[in-house]
């Protein structure tokens, strides 16, 4: 799979991924877990956690890594909660778009890092299950 295709199959399983946590699981969970703004909002959201996965997320794995490798990488749950908290601080400068993303409670943040890390765990392994042959 090239880079082109892998993009775009990461933007399509955030995009995905942000609809599933809004519609049909965030209901069940505590706290809030609120995307305002439709498909529209799903899909910038996606851009967004894809920008900072591919610049931000390799620093945070560095700085953390003596963390990941004590906790045998149990600590990618708070790298991915650090990313939620990064990705709802920078959506209110982008007012034009007309639309918001909120997490109000702390646990939302937990919770919604392991799903974010069990998720982007299966789109990886059904990207490199085209490899074997």
């Amino acid at each position: 799979m090239g880079f082109a295709q892998k993009m775009v199959f990461s933007l399509l399983g955030n995009v995905l991924l942000f609809w599933l946590m809004d519609i049909h699981i965030a209901p069940y969970l505590p706290g809030d877990f609120l995307v305002e703004g439709g498909w529209r909002a799903y899909i910038f959201l996606a851009i967004l956690l894809g920008v900072l996965n591919t610049f931000v997320r390799p620093f945070l794995d560095l700085l953390t890594l003596p963390f990941r490798l004590l906790t045998l990488g149990l600590f990618s749950i708070v790298i991915n909660a650090l990313l939620l908290w990064l990705l709802e601080a920078i959506v209110p400068y982008f007012t034009f778009l007309d639309f918001s993303f909120a997490i109000h409670d702390w646990k939302m943040y937990v919770i919604g890092g392991v799903i974010l890390g069990l998720f982007h765990g299966v789109f990886h392994w059904f990207e490199g299950a085209g490899h074997h042959r």
